[in-house]
């Protein structure tokens, strides 16, 4: 895989309108400082989101990230880094109001303040699902998601055949599923 160094201006408004694939990068430093909307020159290195050859996610993914609201950063980032660090996640992108995980394939997760300077609140109906490689995976980051004190949605098992899955709220509210197929 070839890394570019390459320099880039971006705006919060830009940052939050069609977003900074968080998957996409793997280190950033800033040059620059940013208040509010502004510009900031920051150096990436920058490579593809890595799916196995060939695979269907490699042919049909249509995600390369999502954000979830936080009113406080710092906490988020505790709990993520715990939760996600289990599957081998790492912050892959980190701003003064984001900071997105990525296992450097497929999408990538992120927290964020929102940008019109509101509360962040979770929606009703919306949820974000995190695939997981096994059952025992799915158990395990539930249990962990529990122990760091998210909310428990519906404890961890088969839902129908084929799908196996647990489901809770993290601590700003915002409802995750971890699934796995099979």
């Amino acid at each position: 895989m070839r890394l570019a160094r390459v320099a880039i201006t971006v705006s919060d408004a830009l940052v939050d309108a069609v977003g900074v694939p968080a998957g996409l990068v793997q280190t950033r430093t800033n040059t620059g400082t940013r208040a509010g909307v502004g510009q900031i020159d920051a150096a990436c290195t920058c490579s593809p989101a890595r799916f196995p050859r060939g695979s269907n996610q490699e042919k049909n993914s249509m995600i390369g990230y999502v954000t979830l609201g936080t009113n406080d950063l710092e906490r988020a980032a505790a709990f993520y880094d715990a939760l996600l660090g289990e599957i081998g996640a790492k912050r892959g992108m980190q701003g003064p109001r984001f900071i997105a995980w990525t296992t450097g394939r497929g999408p990538s997760v992120g927290v964020i303040k929102p940008f019109d300077g509101e509360q962040a609140h979770p929606g009703n109906g919306g949820m974000t699902a995190l695939a997981m490689a096994s059952r025992e995976q799915v158990d395990q980051l539930h249990a962990k998601a529990l122990s760091l004190g998210a909310t428990d949605e519906g404890p961890a098992g088969e839902r129908f055949k084929g799908f196996y899955a647990g489901y809770f709220r993290d601590l700003d509210g915002n409802k995750l599923c971890l699934f796995c197929m099979g």
